[in-house]
């Protein structure tokens, strides 16, 4: 299943917001970062259930950079196909048949509209996932820190901190990346839609298009020039 543009980069800055504020959650009062020294074994998770929830992570991410990379290939289908249709307008002016040319140009028109949304929309998914892609690494830089100072901490025993209180106590890393994926995909599954064919469909002219008269005289001053 595959989603529209703009509901996927709805969805993708969602799961920003919900990993900032994840990571958030780990910064000490007073500190700009989260602290791997704080951050002991207890508040990662088991070292298999952090992993699992990282590598879905870069699945989602994996996920986001292939359907930007669809987006930008249905955009520039589209940029032939008004291409072809500015083409086509030319040679029905040339042929003397304005109907036709009026009905190309208006179909290049709504065509160059659908262009403008979708660039628009894919200048959006761009930013989400490269901001994907930067908390997620984040998130990595973080849990490798924290396991070398857990490491450094188990090498050299000292006096154990003491226990947190039922209060102050939080959920482990590895259950809040869960919850977060989860809602994530909860949210993606009852939003998501069948492919949307971006190209319209070769049709016959609808009756009496309402095409750009300046376009339409542009065009048919531009082809009386001589060459």
């Amino acid at each position: 299943m595959e989603s529209e543009p703009s509901v996927m980069s709805d969805l993708l800055e969602k799961l920003n917001v919900l990993l900032r504020a994840s990571l958030s959650s780990l910064i000490p009062s007073g500190s700009e970062r989260p602290s791997s020294a704080l951050l002991t074994p207890e508040k990662l998770g088991t070292p298999k259930e952090v992993d699992r929830e990282i590598v879905a992570l870069r699945k989602q991410l994996s996920d986001a950079i292939a359907q930007q990379e669809a987006l930008q290939a249905r955009i520039e289908d589209m940029e032939r196909q008004i291409t072809e249709y500015v083409r086509q307008a030319d040679a029905a002016l040339q042929a003397d048949d304005e109907p036709r040319a009026r009905y190309l140009i208006l179909q290049k028109q709504r065509l160059e509209q659908r262009v403008r949304t979708q660039s628009e929309n894919l200048r959006r998914y761009r930013d989400a996932a490269a901001e994907l892609m930067e908390q997620v690494n984040r998130l990595e830089t973080l849990v490798a820190e924290a396991r070398r100072a857990a490491e450094i901490r188990a090498a050299e025993p000292i006096e154990p901190p003491a226990p947190e209180s039922l209060h102050s106590r939080t959920l482990p890393l590895a259950d809040v990346l869960r919850s977060v994926r989860e809602r994530f995909e909860e949210t993606l599954a009852t939003r998501a839609k069948p492919p949307v064919e971006d190209l319209p469909p070769a049709a016959t002219p609808s009756p009496k298009p309402i095409a750009d008269d300046d376009d339409l005289a542009r065009r048919r001053a531009r082809l009386s020039l001589p060459e």
